[in-house]
């Protein structure tokens, strides 16, 4: 549930903030200039936690696709027969071309963007 407050500081300027509560999910808020932002914000952010189109995004944004790679490889690919040998090319490809990227950039629509240019 949204829920908006009118905020003055001490110059008098009042200021809109927006905060998003929903069970089973931290809250969320952030803060405007106009009233009008506040609700559409609330609203998007509703929805995009309503239908799992959101992942924590604070989260997403501090990793690179390099470390979940390189994760991956020292601690999965050690119990795969031959130590995960073929994979590890392959790892270290996505790593060359998408280690840079923070989590919170790589989407599949990105990714089909990217994957074009490719082939």
């Amino acid at each position: 549930m949204a829920a908006i407050r009118e905020r003055k500081d001490q110059n008098g300027k009042v200021s809109y903030q927006a905060q998003v509560r929903i069970q089973g999910y931290p809250p969320q808020s952030k803060t405007f200039l106009r009233k009008t932002d506040a609700k559409q914000w609330a609203i998007q952010t509703e929805t995009e936690i309503r239908t799992g189109m959101t992942i924590r995004k604070s989260t997403a944004s501090k990793h690179t696709v390099r470390e979940m790679l390189e994760r991956y490889r020292d601690n999965v690919l050690v119990d795969k027969a031959n130590g995960g040998k073929d994979h590890k090319t392959h790892i270290a490809w996505w790593i060359d071309e998408l280690g840079h990227y923070a989590l919170s950039e790589v989407t599949t629509e990105s990714h089909r963007v990217w994957w074009r240019l490719v082939c």
